[in-house]
Formats: structure tokens, sequence, C-alpha cells
């Protein structure tokens, strides 16, 4: 048994050295990111805009419409999409 691979559950992988178990490097998602940002089936990088949470009553119908739809610009994608290791 010793120089078996022992069974291990699925979200966490491990494998051997040395006959002992070493827990394998994990992806992890940049919650920040995750919070704030949503990835579009095409590609885009959408965020929310700011000055809609409160005082609304003040604001025209137009300033209020899409709260959650501008596009984030083509310099950060690269940058941004590397906090999404698994695409979301």
């Amino acid at each position: 048994m010793r120089n078996q691979r022992r069974k291990c559950p699925d979200i966490v992988s491990f494998y051997l050295v040395n006959n002992t178990v070493q827990m394998a490097n994990k992806a992890k998602t940049h919650k920040w990111a995750q919070k704030r940002i949503k990835i579009t089936k095409t590609g885009k990088l959408l965020f929310a805009k700011a000055g809609n949470n409160h005082l609304l009553t003040n604001k025209g119908k137009n300033n209020k419409a899409h709260p959650y739809g501008k596009e984030l610009s083509s310099t950060y994608k690269k940058k941004i999409t590397n906090l999404f290791p698994y695409g979301k």
C-alpha cells in the first residue's frame, strides 16, 4: 500500500513524493474579480457602473437603465482574464 496511489476526494488532488502524500497546487479564482466582473459567452468583460446604489430619485431614467452593462476595455482584458483560471 505504501507505493500505491491512495484514494482521494474529487475536489483536491494528491500525488506521491518520496512515499509521502503531497497536495497539488490548485489555481484559485480571484474573489474580488469574481464579485465585480462578468464574462459573457462571447468573451466580453462586463462590470457594474458606479452610482446606482442610493439617491436614485434624483437621477434620470437613462442613468439607471443598465447598471451592469459597461464593457471593460481591451487594454485590461489579458490582466483580468488571468484572475479567472477556469473561465468564470
